[in-house]
């Protein structure tokens, strides 16, 4: 779903790092450190995921500004 919504790459300079958990022990919060990182915690359906994340790009363009 997010790939047919968003832009994916995978590179170290990125402007939103989303972070899907897999269960709710969430290492990835622990693990990973960007300063634009969205945490997704399960249960969350397709849709609610790309509502934050573009929520979150919007924010950043606000910042920029």
């Amino acid at each position: 779903m997010l790939r047919k919504c968003f832009k994916i790459f995978y590179s170290e300079d990125v402007d939103i790092l989303t972070l899907i958990n897999g269960c709710r022990k969430a290492c990835l919060v622990e693990e990973v450190k960007h300063p634009n990182s969205l945490i997704v915690d399960p249960p969350m359906s397709e849709k609610e995921i790309v509502r934050k994340v573009r929520d979150v790009m919007k924010d950043l363009e606000k910042a920029k500004s």
